[in-house]
């Protein structure tokens, strides 16, 4: 966020064009000495060119930090989409499917606190998530088709047929990361992760496999640079 004090600075904006798309949004910022915040939301929705081929998404964002004290810093940031598409499938050659679709949602956030021990030395703690929910789905039976192309019908009809298919994951992260600068231009680094992935797929109502997993990890990296020399000498 950026403005002149806490007040709100909003935005907003609106587009439209053909097949009934309209597109419009809007976001308010801000900041002072001890705290800076901007969230915004957008959607855009628009029908195509054929049936059951609409589509719609809807974003939201925000990010807020905060100043605890001289030396230490919070944030947090959130973003999130969903949205849906209908799935009218090879039209060209036949009636589009007028009950298919796919819908889909993500969300993502984090903390993160940052600690400026010295200037030479600089902490970092953050924990993260990741959650995304897709769903492809055709609930009614529409019966069978036979194929037709410039003139030219396929040897056998095809089936309609109904399902739901899901895959639903979320990965949580803790993360831990020290920044030291050392004389000679040198900066050295090291942390640790840690995730917690775990998954959803197949259909919702016939007990959908279901998997976890942990992963850690372990980093160390020495960097050497001019600017950091310059920086270490000043």
């Amino acid at each position: 966020g950026r403005s002149e004090g806490l007040s709100p600075k909003p935005s907003a904006m609106i587009e439209g064009g053909s097949f009934s798309t309209l597109r419009y949004g809007g976001g308010l910022e801000g900041s002072n000495d001890w705290m800076d915040y901007a969230a915004s939301f957008s959607r855009m929705d628009t029908d195509n060119e054929v049936a059951n081929g609409s589509f719609n998404q809807t974003t939201f964002a925000g990010n807020l930090g905060l100043q605890l004290s001289r030396k230490t810093e919070l944030r947090a940031v959130f973003r999130s989409e969903a949205g849906r598409s209908g799935v009218p499938g090879p039209w060209a050659f036949e009636r589009p499917d007028l009950d298919a679709y796919y819908r889909r949602r993500d969300i993502s956030g984090s903390l993160t606190l940052t600690h400026f021990q010295t200037p030479s030395w600089t902490q970092r703690a953050s924990y993260t998530v990741n959650d995304s929910y897709q769903l492809s789905a055709n609930p009614l039976d529409s019966g069978s088709y036979t194929p037709q192309y410039q003139g030219r019908v396929a040897p056998f009809p095809y089936s309609d047929w109904v399902y739901e298919s899901l895959n639903q994951t979320r990965r949580q992260k803790l993360h831990y990361q020290s920044d030291l600068i050392l004389p000679l231009g040198h900066l050295f680094t090291a942390g640790v992760d840690y995730e917690h992935e775990s998954g959803l797929v197949g259909d919702p109502s016939l007990n959908p496999a279901s998997v976890t997993r942990d992963n850690y990890g372990a980093f160390l990296q020495d960097q050497w640079s001019l600017k950091n020399r310059l920086f270490a000498t000043a």
